[in-house]
């Protein structure tokens, strides 16, 4: 498994980070929609580099209310890692750090949703722990798809 380096994403790299969700087949987000989850004190956005300094992935989340009295959870809206550099293991350590981000920020649980046909992404995210916890019918467009909805729990791992 390679290293790669996971930063910040600065203004700059969203054109970048454009290129990569449209490679990935991701729900497209504007450029400005990126650049405004970059001001935001709730968002957790981070990019991984490989050795040469390329951008190859990214993952963006949000802090959200917790389901529990006083609780805070977070949800991952977007992760995606350049096809080129796929099972290389930038997923994992994207997913890592945004976890690790979350234990800083004593989240309880961290929540995805994940089109029902991506067995893939679904393996992924089971391999890591999360578990299904229902469906969102027709969630997603083009084309219309229902969401397999995840959670991990992240207050149990931190204790």
């Amino acid at each position: 498994m390679n290293r790669f380096t996971i930063l910040v994403p600065a203004p700059a790299d969203i054109d970048t980070i454009c290129v990569i969700e449209t490679a990935c087949h991701l729900s497209p987000w504007s450029p400005e929609a990126y650049l405004s989850e970059l001001d935001r004190s709730d968002s957790i956005v981070f990019k991984a580099e490989s050795d040469g300094g390329k951008i190859i992935g990214f993952i963006l989340g949000r802090m959200v209310a917790g389901i529990g009295f006083n609780e805070r959870d977070a949800e991952i809206y977007n992760i995606g890692v350049h096809p080129d550099f796929e099972g290389q293991g930038a997923g994992s350590q994207l997913l890592n750090r945004f976890l690790g981000r979350c234990k800083e920020l004593v989240v309880a649980s961290l929540w995805l949703e994940v089109r029902e046909s991506n067995s893939k992404a679904i393996r992924f995210y089971s391999g890591k722990g999360f578990t299904k916890q229902g469906t969102r019918k027709s969630f997603y467009r083009d084309p219309v798809e229902d969401a397999v909805i995840m959670r991990l729990s992240v207050r149990s791992e931190a204790s």
